[in-house]
């Protein structure tokens, strides 16, 4: 058998391609690490199922939300602080005086790193005044929204709206605000 001079060529660089891709193959890049797999969350097989889910975790933050609204209410600082995501508490600790975030809930005040003081109510910041009702979603109000991310839409009796982030940390839903204004 005669072969043709580019196939004499390309035969060596062929075999070359295909040895290289076999021996290098799995070690080209690495994966990342799956989460837990009580984390996973089934989103292809059933729509179903999954619109379940996502009304669950809506129902889960709602109710999260509902305990912190009432502690902020009752001025339970405490109670509320555990609510409340671990960033959301750092942020707190570094934009109060005294570094005691629980403290400025009491007070009202944050100390922002420029000096500036500025006062806030709690229960505005956090979530709203005069709650009156919650929307899992709200015409013209985006979202970006996860398995592990919520955001809830409050609204008050005067009809004002705010946007509520919750993540799911340590295994219960927080409160997730890391801005003052």
């Amino acid at each position: 058998m005669t072969l043709m001079p580019t196939a004499k060529i390309l035969l060596p660089l062929l075999t070359a391609a295909i040895l290289c891709t076999a021996a290098c193959g799995p070690g080209l890049y690495d994966l990342p690490t799956p989460p837990p797999q009580d984390q996973w969350i089934n989103t292809g097989a059933d729509p179903a199922a999954e619109e379940r889910a996502s009304q669950r975790r809506y129902l889960a933050a709602r109710a999260a939300l509902l305990q912190f609204y009432r502690a902020l209410s009752q001025e339970d600082w405490d109670a509320a602080w555990e609510m409340m995501s671990s960033e959301t508490q750092n942020f707190l600790n570094f934009a109060s005086k005294g570094k005691d975030g629980k403290a400025s809930l009491d007070s009202g005040t944050l100390e922002m790193p420029d000096g500036t003081s500025v006062e806030f109510d709690p229960v505005e910041l956090f979530v709203i005044r005069d709650l009156r009702t919650m929307e899992d979603d709200h015409e013209g109000k985006p979202q970006a929204e996860t398995a592990n991310r919520k955001e809830i839409f409050v609204i008050s009796s005067d009809n004002r709206v705010n946007k509520v982030v919750l993540i799911f940390e340590t295994g219960q839903w927080r409160v997730h605000r890391t801005k003052a204004f």
